[in-house]
């Protein structure tokens, strides 16, 4: 990545969690390319070590820091690390938790639904928490929280999907209104489909597709983080999204409450004088 997006991001300090893998290791790698020193947390310490090698190898800085972030102490520990091995946390990026084998809502352990369900809201909160401690007295930071499109529409299948990222679209709007006075910005993007059936190889035209996707989205990433776009906080994002235009258009999204999960109601029929008014 070049230009005016990634100019500013020299120095600064990014938390990735979910960085082993998939979307959260190609953001790391790129926000690493950008400039950006990168901290990164999972639970797989041997594939951790992988991305940091990479990122190492390119010539970045890279800092591992496994941990649970479903688990309070271990994420009060691994972000408190993060500050001392590398500074401050500029962006955090939230995308640990992840819903690997979805399936119907009676063919699954209600404990195991949950613990779908606590991976991406749980742990996005406690990271968003403890981060933001420390982002709130500097008055600067911002937080990007990953979600699937299952937030936005119901679904036989993967309704733990579909409620962790929907509860994910609400707390980030929520927390985008209580800190904008803190300066700090927080915004929910979404990849578009990434992956299929874990027993399921794609073809060669949807791995083209894919890696489009993860390209495409690890942009929208990095421009995040230069706060070109800090005016469309609380906003969900999708990587086929123009930013551009959405940030030209940043009034027009902000008089009409656009691009947040909002309840749409119908609207009152009109009265019969009014009906044959219409009519005439």
């Amino acid at each position: 990545m070049t230009g005016p997006a990634t100019a500013s991001l020299e120095g600064q300090v990014a938390l990735v969690t979910g960085a082993d893998r998939g979307l959260g290791r190609r953001i790391a790698l790129e926000l690493a390319s950008s400039g950006m020193a990168v901290a990164l947390a999972a639970l797989s310490v041997d594939e951790l070590d992988e991305v940091a090698a990479e990122v190492e190898a390119a010539g970045g800085q890279a800092l591992v820091v496994p941990g649970d972030v479903t688990d309070r102490v271990s994420v009060q520990s691994f972000v408190a690390r993060v500050e001392g091995g590398l500074g401050p946390v500029d962006l955090l990026v939230n995308g640990a938790g992840g819903h690997d084998a979805p399936g119907e809502f009676l063919s699954t352990e209600p404990d195991d639904w949950w613990s779908a369900v606590e991976a991406g809201l749980r742990g996005t909160a406690l990271c968003s928490y403890y981060v933001m401690k420390r982002m709130v007295p500097r008055r600067r930071g911002r937080i990007v929280n990953l979600v699937g499109d299952p937030a936005l529409g119901p679904s036989p299948i993967g309704s733990e999907a579909a409620c962790s990222d929907a509860a994910t679209l609400r707390f980030t709007d929520s927390l985008a209104l209580a800190t904008w006075p803190q300066g700090i910005s927080v915004f929910a993007l979404s990849p578009g489909r990434i992956g299929g059936p874990a027993d399921q190889e794609p073809d060669e035209d949807e791995a083209a597709q894919i890696e489009d996707r993860l390209l495409a989205a690890s942009g929208l990433v990095i421009s995040l983080a230069s706060g070109r776009a800090d005016r469309l906080t609380g906003r969900f994002i999708h990587v086929q999204d123009d930013l551009e235009e959405l940030v030209s258009r940043a009034d027009e999204v902000e008089i009409g409450d656009l691009l947040q999960l909002r309840l749409q109601r119908l609207q009152p029929a009109p009265a019969d004088d009014e009906a044959a008014t219409v009519q005439s």
